[in-house]
């Protein structure tokens, strides 16, 4: 009697291939052996299980069996699927992967970052500190310009970066340190203030009026409270006193 070869099996009398995924190692009319857990096999009529692959690094079948291609081979959380290719990466730092499959990492929000490679939960995604900012996905977060600073921890921006006291500049811009005779005793991008009138310094970056010491000719102490005028106070105060306010 005549009997399917190895390779082969029996439907209906006739000896057909065994399908991509299974094997057949002898001869007769048993069915196909489906390859075995988190390997694949691309194989028409395969004749052994030496057909049947070792899925990639970083993958697995899920405790399927028979599987007949490689992306059947799903990458590990913290690893993602490189495109067509047999190959899973691990998500980079920055980047985490909470389940398997997947051909995209997620990122860590704004304002964190994360130093682990092939992470598989944001829980690795920690707070930048003080004077520090990140945008999505930060390996490291970046520090501020010189002499600005933030007012909490987790900033998302270097707008966020604000001058500090006796410096002045744009929001997430180069500071500059007030000059002598001025300070500056807010974060911000306020403008440096000039000393009180017949008060003076030569310091730089000062950060409080008490810096400003009477002139010459003058006696006192500059409050650390003092206030400077605005415009609008002092053309109010000139009226007051008879004069005509500025045009």
């Amino acid at each position: 009697n005549c009997t399917c070869d190895v390779g082969y099996r029996d439907t209906d009398g006739a000896c057909v291939p065994c399908s991509a995924g299974r094997y057949k190692d002898a001869t007769g009319p048993q069915a196909c052996t489906e390859c075995p857990v988190d390997t694949y096999s691309t194989t028409l009529a395969a004749v052994s299980a030496a057909a049947c692959l070792p899925c990639q690094a970083n993958s697995t079948t899920m405790n399927h069996t028979g599987r007949f291609y490689a992306r059947a081979c799903a990458c590990d959380a913290g690893f993602r699927h490189n495109g067509t290719q047999a190959e899973c990466i691990a998500c980079s730092p920055g980047y985490f992967n909470p389940a398997r499959n997947r051909t995209e990492c997620s990122t860590c929000a704004a304002g964190k970052f994360s130093t682990e490679a092939a992470a598989v939960s944001n829980a690795t995604c920690e707070d930048c500190g003080l004077h520090e900012y990140s945008d999505h996905g930060a390996a490291e977060c970046e520090p501020c310009p010189d002499n600005a600073v933030t007012l909490s921890s987790a900033s998302s921006d270097v707008f966020e970066c604000l001058c500090d006291l006796g410096f002045s500049g744009p929001d997430g811009g180069e500071c500059t340190a007030c000059g002598a005779g001025e300070y500056k005793q807010d974060v911000g991008a306020a403008p440096c203030d000039q000393c009180p009138p017949h008060s003076w310094h030569n310091l730089s970056n000062a950060s409080s009026p008490a810096q400003c010491l009477c002139n010459a000719g003058y006696f006192g102490i500059v409050s650390e409270h003092y206030s400077a005028p605005v415009v609008s106070q002092l053309r109010a105060t000139s009226y007051d006193h008879g004069t005509s306010p500025a045009p």
